[in-house]
């Protein structure tokens, strides 16, 4: 128990150490928060749109922070797998999810606060963001679980991403078998538009969670390939 707690505590001290040195943290937060106070300049001239748009570029922003959490993050646990193979396979997974949430939550939640302190979100519905927000994350983090287990290496692993969750769902029919896969399977960003139902309608989340719980387990199942640095920790 006490291993437990070291080992835990230890490796989300060491994720949020490295997230807070990351140069692209600070890039996003930066770019983000500065480009709410235009915004909102500019609103009375409707150069950037009524309450609907800004409402809409909150849903945007969201989701491209837990995109970039979720590549901080894939990089991180790739690079804590030293530790990791010292545990179980399902702690090492709660522990692998634990860290891509601490990165989706520092990419994330500081970028939202500029438009939310600065009246950008007059008219959101929080709850309905914050819920299609975790299962945005949720999504991301598995996709990103079953990638690092792939024998591919870290270019391939990004490429595949952003070819998963953009290119793929952009050209595929929805209509089609293969098109209804790859939206359910890959498209994490449609958790995050606005204005297609609620998630918070009737077994609209357990649908939600079905192709979630499927990568998770297929992570869970897929043998962890081996630590980069196995030995040591990489300094």
């Amino acid at each position: 128990m006490i291993l437990d707690l070291q080992i835990s505590s230890g490796g989300a001290a060491w994720t949020l150490g490295h997230v807070a040195r990351h140069p692209l943290t600070w890039l996003w937060i930066a770019v983000s928060a500065a480009a709410w106070p235009v915004i909102v300049l500019l609103a009375p001239s409707g150069l950037t749109g009524g309450a609907h748009l800004q409402t809409s570029l909150i849903y945007e922003v969201a989701f491209i922070g837990l995109f970039i959490g979720a590549l901080v993050g894939a990089h991180l646990v790739e690079r804590g797998s030293w530790f990791l193979a010292r545990v179980g396979p399902v702690r090492r997974l709660a522990l692998e999810l634990a860290a891509l949430l601490g990165t989706s939550l520092v990419l994330t939640l500081p970028a939202l606060m500029a438009p939310l302190l600065l009246g950008g979100g007059r008219g959101l519905d929080l709850p309905d963001l914050l819920a299609r927000a975790g299962l945005c994350h949720l999504h991301l983090s598995g996709l990103v679980l079953v990638l690092l287990r792939l024998p591919v290496g870290a270019p391939v692993r990004l490429t595949g991403l952003v070819v998963g969750i953009w290119v793929l769902p952009a050209i595929v029919d929805p209509a089609t078998l293969a098109g209804r896969f790859v939206t359910t399977s890959l498209d994490a960003a449609q958790y995050l538009i606005p204005g297609i139902g609620t998630v918070l309608a009737d077994l609209a989340w357990k649908e939600a969670l079905a192709p979630i719980m499927g990568m998770v387990g297929a992570a869970l199942l897929l043998r962890p390939r081996p630590p980069i640095h196995a030995l040591r920790n990489p300094r």
